[in-house]
């Protein structure tokens, strides 16, 4: 899981990973809203926690006093809120975007021992100890995606079964923040055309 903050040196939308434990949610000494070890003002926790399904997913609780000055997708959120894939996260004008967007990776296939026997969804042939394969992060159905023994079920089709893309690589990004133009400077070059 991932939250994107803006960098505003190089005016583009940077990716920080979530560690897998609990994280901070506030402003760093510079007044910057961001994530981690960094922040000083705590405006929430991020807590991991393991679903019904086994997947990963993030619960924020704000702190107590300063829940006024923290959104959520532009609302003051509850005590205890799950996060969503593409939640924005605000504070005095400046936003964080979760995202549960992961790139697929290829591991090595071990099962657990109570686990029953897997077939891929593509090819439908069993998934066996040691094969090369790609868990789908939208779903968690795996797929062998091996060069060596040329099975590459994953990636042959554009998505999962499940209609997660397989090309994707993380790579979801907020839309690019503009700067904003002031107001009274508009209106002054609107009235100067006029003239």
């Amino acid at each position: 899981m991932n939250v994107y903050q803006f960098d505003r040196e190089k005016s583009d939308w940077q990716l920080l990973s979530l560690s897998g434990s609990t994280e901070k949610l506030g402003l760093d000494n510079q007044g910057r809203f961001t994530v981690g070890p960094s922040v000083d003002k705590i405006l929430a926790q991020l807590l991991p926690f393991n679903d019904s399904y086994g997947r990963q997913r993030w619960a924020m609780i704000p702190a107590g006093t300063k829940i006024d000055t923290l959104h959520l997708n532009g609302m003051i959120p509850f005590a205890l809120h799950i996060l969503q894939d593409r939640d924005e996260l605000s504070t005095g004008g400046q936003r964080l975007y979760f995202t549960t967007g992961q790139p697929a990776e290829i591991e090595v296939f071990e099962p657990l021992p109570d686990q029953p026997s897997l077939s891929c969804p593509r090819c439908k042939d069993s998934i066996e100890a040691g094969n090369e394969v790609v868990k789908c992060p939208g779903c968690g159905l795996w797929y062998h995606e091996s060069a060596k023994l040329e099975l590459n079920c994953w990636s042959y089709d554009a998505q999962c079964v499940c209609g997660y893309p397989t090309k994707n690589d993380g790579a979801w990004k907020p839309s690019p923040l503009h700067p904003k133009i002031k107001l009274r400077v508009r209106r002054n070059e609107q009235k100067a055309e006029k003239t």
